[in-house]
């Protein structure tokens, strides 16, 4: 994967197939220790701890129709290219956590890209998940959430594309104003 937000989809995919209503993401560039860190948390079905020892192993899949599993395990080979780690845990709720850190200013580092359009695409494959994304960057944070935003909207679902559209743009010039390191 080239970028970051595409490691983030691959989890969100993953999290609605264990049946996630919930996904919070929470992205921090720190200047201070020089790391990026995705901490994605969902309410799916989780994994057990022999599903979790196994989650980063590219030859092991839950898929029945694939025999490689490799979202998880590239993630986990990018964050050790750019001098960081990947954790898998359980969450509170029972789901999972998967926690990953990268050096901001490694020269390996995958750039951050499309977290608007990333998010836009996995609220349009389910009607039942909200997103809760927290963005911490150099110069400010921002948060969008598509549960409030589904309170505000009143009757107009958030899939309509013109929403989608709108959640995408708006997420884009938030991480823009957050941060200047978004590569």
């Amino acid at each position: 994967m080239l970028e970051l937000a595409l490691h983030v989809l691959d989890i969100g995919e993953n999290a609605i197939r264990a049946g996630a209503t919930h996904l919070d993401i929470d992205i921090r560039e720190d200047m201070a220790s020089d790391m990026v860190s995705i901490d994605i948390v969902d309410n799916g079905s989780g994994m057990d701890p022999v599903l979790r020892s196994r989650a980063l192993d590219p030859f092991f899949t839950t898929k029945p129709d694939r025999r490689i599993g490799l979202g998880l395990s590239l993630l986990a080979q990018s964050a050790e290219a750019a001098g960081g780690t990947v954790h898998i845990t359980e969450a509170a709720s029972g789901g999972t956590r998967v926690t990953a850190t990268f050096r901001l200013h490694h020269p390996d580092r995958q750039p951050i890209g499309d977290l608007g359009g990333v998010i836009a695409m996995l609220l349009s494959r389910s009607s039942m998940l909200d997103i809760r994304l927290s963005y911490t960057g150099i110069n400010s944070s921002f948060v969008f959430d598509s549960a409030k935003l589904r309170t505000e909207l009143g009757g107009l679902w958030i899939e309509h594309p013109a929403v989608l559209t709108y959640i995408r743009d708006s997420i884009r010039a938030g991480i823009d104003r957050a941060s200047v390191h978004t590569t």
